[in-house]
């Protein structure tokens, strides 16, 4: 397996997201490594309060719903959520608009999300998981490839399934979520293709580093969206769920050779120091004004490369 050098890639430990950023613009991952004290946004502390939820809920309650649901009516539940998100990255980390008092009551009211706890939806996605045949092996499984000397591999599965032998890896998506708390704006659904789940990035590192690491059977990717628990209030769907909350398709063949070489490839040029502008956009609409880095890079105007012709002028001349 290869492996790199402490000190020749800008990050001591390589994680999935880490490389997700390499991929969107390699200046902003070097960048991201350089600048202390950017905080993350309200969807990234949200993400990773309901990560522990679900974790608590199938560690600490063993899945009983009576109690989880009493308690998970309570803001210093909540709290108790957060304090544990912060263990892994302190409060200050955070944005300063973020309102933790507020959200912890808001957690705990069934009026946000029109008649719905959040306890309820982890409650429910696990009871039809139950349901479907699958036994949750682990959750928040933390993941390490390490060796004397070297940057250390390293990763959190959200949910490690298993049903008749077969292991799937799953990913829980909450951003559809937190608008509604933190903006008062519309639920949206959430959906995947077969084909998207297929080749979500983070499964695939996740699957590879999980039989690196020697598990067996990984047959299956899947894609959880807490958001499609929610019910329409209105129009023709009033009552309905927004959608389905999982959605499943068979790992691609080939699936953790091909990643493998893609991840050390990026990785190579990370190692060579490669961290050009990638200039990202979605839709057509440039999303370097929104980069927390935006204003630095795009008044930045200076450029380690220079061309081969003027090298040689200045050869030239100073001859």
């Amino acid at each position: 397996m290869r492996m790199y050098d402490i000190g020749s890639l800008p990050v001591d430990s390589i994680r999935q997201s880490w490389l997700s950023t390499y991929r969107n613009c390699h200046r902003k991952a070097l960048l991201n490594t350089q600048h202390e004290g950017t905080k993350s946004s309200y969807y990234m502390f949200g993400g990773s309060m309901l990560h522990k939820a679900i974790e608590v809920y199938i560690k600490t309650y063993d899945m009983e719903p009576e109690t989880f649901r009493r308690h998970a009516t309570e803001t210093r539940f909540w709290k108790r959520m957060f304090e544990l998100v912060f263990e892994d990255h302190p409060q200050e980390g955070y944005s300063d608009d973020i309102d933790f008092d507020k959200f912890a009551l808001q957690l705990a009211s069934p009026k946000v999300l029109d008649g719905v706890l959040v306890g309820d939806i982890i409650i429910f996605a696990m009871s039809m998981l139950k349901a479907s045949g699958y036994e949750v092996l682990s959750s928040e499984l933390k993941l390490e490839i390490e060796e004397e000397g070297k940057i250390p591999y390293v990763g959190t599965v959200d949910l490690l399934l298993a049903r008749d032998k077969i292991l799937t890896v799953a990913d829980t998506k909450t951003s559809g979520l937190w608008q509604r708390f933190f903006k008062e704006s519309s639920l949206v659904k959430q959906s995947f293709s077969v084909e998207q789940v297929q080749h979500t990035l983070q499964l695939k590192h996740y699957h590879w580093m999980l039989e690196a690491l020697g598990y067996k059977g990984i047959e299956q990717y899947m894609i959880f969206t807490p958001t499609n628990l929610t019910k329409y209030t209105k129009g023709s769907k009033s009552g309905q769920f927004r959608g389905a909350p999982f959605h499943f398709a068979p790992a691609p063949e080939g699936a953790v050779s091909r990643y493998h070489e893609d991840m050390l490839a990026w990785l190579d040029m990370a190692e060579a120091g490669i961290f050009p502008r990638l200039y990202p956009s979605m839709f057509g609409k440039p999303m370097c004004p929104t980069c927390p880095y935006g204003a630095h890079c795009l008044t930045d105007t200076a450029s380690e490369f220079v061309p081969d012709y003027i090298q040689e002028a200045a050869d030239v001349n100073s001859k």
